[in-house]
């Protein structure tokens, strides 16, 4: 999908403003295109500037688009760790009035425009002007072994000499993504390549953190992409308002940066020594209720590890109530180590009494290292009179009475049926209405499906929400596969008693991802203590984890909620109010905090419950799904209410009640109506 016409259009004028002319100091060849990245430094080709073999610095003329008059431009020496690259930065005098473009990473498959001083053999007298194209086709190369894009194929397209250099614009997100560098044939419109912008930002550190924290020179490029382009790169449109922090290295060993990159020296959790990271994720992974005391204690740890001095100065108090909340972006690799920590659990380093991830005014998500670019242009929100469709998989065994029981308020559990839980589910969902006070959602059922019904599905028709309810594990650690390599999901379709049947996830999301959904959940149930025996053959097993939110980008959703293994009280208190906030027009990031919010305040089952439930939404950022409330709704649905003053969770006093049987909440309403 390309930009409107009048944002790619004015991205184009502005494109043409930041693209000079490049030629030698005598006059002599080569010359050809550069553009600015910031107020002093341009991006060209090493063949449009020449080769230098004095020991002075290497000069060239570089002309502005509408200056009469070159200035000169020093030649940065060539990238140390990939000298051999057709990439050369160019240094010129800063000036405050020079516009800059927004350089990013991200390649695709789709429409491209270039820049350029193509050189005119007719009018010889002539000269060379600036160029700009209209979109054209281009397809990223990959490379074999790193997977990485290492060309741009550009089709459809005369280019011609003194295109070198020049700048190549996404029509999909309206950054600078690469540079030309040669034609397949100049007297013919048979295409090209351009040399990515992340090779250029490999080479060059200084241009990896422009690509990460554009210039004060880019704000023109800033307001024309609007605020919905600009965050779809992963680029802060206010301070006040998000927070990237990025994690990379392992356990016993972490740096964090809030630049993409970034050096420092490492940081662990404040010299507990090097096993106690991993005894967090052992009592991560363990059962059982815990204590608030240790909690709370573990928050703190968390914190100092994740939120150093430098990143603390940069956290934002929260937003206020009627305001959008402060999102704290935690960018970790979901294939190492670092994501199976818990760190949803982190406290607020201004109030240690506190959960990040559980405190109205913020919103604690997960951005996957290579989280690809959004669509700068994202789906408007619903009006209230619209619908969205939701797909709930059910997935439990039919026989539940060697399954976990739990205390709450004095009375111990069962766990449900799977009739109870989908009656339940699709109450919760059911219960959100908007004009007229009817439904918002429409949602069907799939119980303990084959893969092959999930397959039969997506035939069907394309859904916006799909909701998993079941099973899954990890194996072992083995030092090659990432988690979500390493993971199962259950299906149905099993031998014996339990009639379940575990996949590979890989294949499971691949299933799910066919349906085409917007946002995918996928809640995971406590097994029983002999579930493992029955339902992997007697390996041995990990409880699964946040690393399946690998997964995002296989499945095709905006956003994806993953909770580690959790009782069937905690993930139906969650799904009541994030639902009802979703349909309140509250932004995914908000609606899964407040449901946060709620379950770090009822403390149902167990006090950590809450730091259980993980969302990552990659580069889309603040997506609505319907219209935006008038006012702040956050208070009322939180103590049950919706936004017509009905109350928003019909189950809500059932299961506050005594078990009297072995059903999820025996007396609320079922959701024959809900069914579409």
């Amino acid at each position: 999908m390309t930009l409107p016409e009048e944002v790619l259009g004015g991205l184009g004028d502005l494109l043409a403003e930041c693209t000079a002319r490049i030629t030698q100091i005598d006059g002599s060849p080569p010359a050809g295109a550069a553009f600015f990245v910031s107020d002093s430094l341009l991006v060209t080709n090493r063949h449009v500037v020449g080769m230098h073999a004095g020991e002075e610095p290497q000069q060239v003329l570089v002309q502005s688009f509408g200056e009469d008059e070159p200035e000169t431009g020093t030649v940065l020496p060539p990238s140390q760790s990939l000298p051999d690259l057709d990439v050369a930065l160019v240094q010129v005098a800063p000036r405050r009035d020079r516009p800059a473009v927004a350089v990013h990473r991200g390649l695709n498959r789709g429409d491209y425009v270039l820049a350029g001083y193509p050189r005119e053999d007719f009018y010889e007298s002539m000269d060379p002007g600036v160029e700009v194209s209209n979109p054209i086709g281009g397809t990223p190369r990959l490379n074999q072994s790193t997977k990485r894009p290492d060309l741009l194929r550009l089709t459809g397209v005369q280019i011609r000499p003194g295109h070198s250099g020049g700048p190549v614009l996404s029509a999909t997100t309206g950054a600078v993504v690469a540079v030309t560098v040669y034609s397949q044939d100049i007297d013919a419109a048979v295409g090209g390549a351009a040399l990515p912008i992340e090779l250029a930002a490999a080479a060059y550190p200084e241009l990896a953190l422009l690509a990460g924290d554009p210039p004060p020179a880019a704000s023109r490029y800033k307001m024309i992409l609007r605020r919905q382009g600009w965050e779809a790169l992963g680029l802060v449109w206010s301070p006040d308002e998000q927070v990237d922090v990025f994690l990379t290295g392992d356990r016993s060993c972490w740096r964090i940066g809030l630049r993409a990159g970034a050096e420092g020296p490492p940081i662990t959790a404040r010299d507990l020594g090097d096993d106690m990271s991993e005894v967090i994720v052992q009592w991560a992974r363990s059962s059982g209720r815990r204590d608030e005391s240790e909690v709370l204690l573990l928050g703190r740890l968390l914190s100092g590890a994740l939120f150093p001095p430098a990143v603390v100065e940069r956290l934002p108090p929260p937003a206020g109530n009627d305001e959008d909340p402060v999102i704290v972006r935690l960018h970790v690799d979901p294939t190492g180590s670092l994501a199976d920590l818990p760190w949803e659990l982190a406290t607020d380093p201004s109030d240690p009494d506190r959960f990040l991830s559980a405190t109205e005014g913020y919103a604690f998500v997960r951005v996957n290292a290579d989280a690809p670019v959004g669509s700068g242009q994202p789906p408007e929100p619903l009006p209230l009179s619209e619908r969205m469709s939701v797909l709930r998989i059910i997935v439990q065994p039919d026989e539940t009475s060697r399954w976990p029981q739990v205390m709450d308020t004095g009375y111990p559990r069962r766990w449900p049926t799977s009739k109870a839980i989908d009656d339940d589910l699709a109450a919760r969902i059911g219960a959100v209405t908007g004009l007229d006070d009817a439904p918002l959602f429409t949602s069907e059922s799939l119980i303990n499906p084959p893969l092959s019904e999930l397959r039969a599905r997506a035939g069907r028709g394309s859904v916006d929400i799909v909701h998993y309810v079941g099973f899954g594990y990890q194996e072992p650690e083995d030092g090659q596969r990432s988690g979500f390599q390493r993971s199962w999901i259950a299906c149905g379709g099993g031998p014996g008693n339990d009639n379940l049947r575990s996949h590979k996830a890989l294949e499971v999301i691949r299933e799910i991802g066919r349906l085409q959904p917007r946002l995918l959940i996928m809640e995971f149930g406590t097994p029983s203590l002999d579930w493992p025996s029955d339902f992997v053959g007697g390996r041995r097993f990990e409880p699964i984890g946040p690393a399946l939110l690998e997964s995002i980008d296989l499945a095709g959703a905006e956003a994806m909620i993953c909770t580690r293994p959790v009782h069937p009280l905690q993930y139906d208190r969650f799904n009541g109010l994030f639902y009802a906030q979703l349909g309140s027009g509250h932004t995914v990031e908000q609606a899964v905090q407040l449901a946060r919010v709620a379950l770090s305040l009822d403390a149902v089952v167990d006090h950590a419950g809450f730091g259980w439930f993980a969302v990552s939404t990659g580069n889309n950022l603040r997506r609505r799904f319907f219209e935006r409330p008038t006012r702040s709704t956050g208070l009322e649905s939180i103590s049950g209410h919706s936004r017509s003053g009905s109350p928003a969770e019909s189950s809500e006093t059932p299961l506050r009640e005594p078990a009297r049987s072995d059903s999820f909440s025996s007396s609320s309403p079922h959701a024959g109506g809900a069914e579409d």
